[in-house]
């Protein structure tokens, strides 16, 4: 396999990306988490980035929901535990944007 096959698989995600994937898992439904995601035009480019990965998926109702290659990918940045449950720092990630409104 060539190094640039294992980038394109594993790709490093920015903190923005971080953050959505963290909304995303962390939100009670799809659609809150998409309207938690709509913050700014980072938050949306964003967004649109991770479908783009097959990171997430818009549903019926319009919202977003994390994709298995999502659940890997936040593994692989230490967003999300071998139990489904966000990591110290996912919760960060969840928190900070709360607070600050990234």
């Amino acid at each position: 396999m060539l190094i640039s096959e294992i980038v394109l698989m594993n790709p490093r995600l920015t903190q923005n990306q971080q953050i959505v994937l963290c909304i995303a898992f962390n939100a009670p439904t799809s659609t809150v988490a998409f309207e938690q995601t709509q913050q700014n035009p980072n938050m949306v480019e964003a967004r649109k980035q991770l479908a783009n990965m097959g990171m997430i998926e818009y549903d019926d109702e319009n919202g977003i929901v994390v994709t298995e290659d999502g659940k890997k990918a936040m593994q692989r940045e230490d967003l999300l535990n071998d139990e489904d449950a966000l990591t110290e720092r996912g919760m960060q990630l969840v928190q900070s944007n709360v607070t600050t409104g990234l």
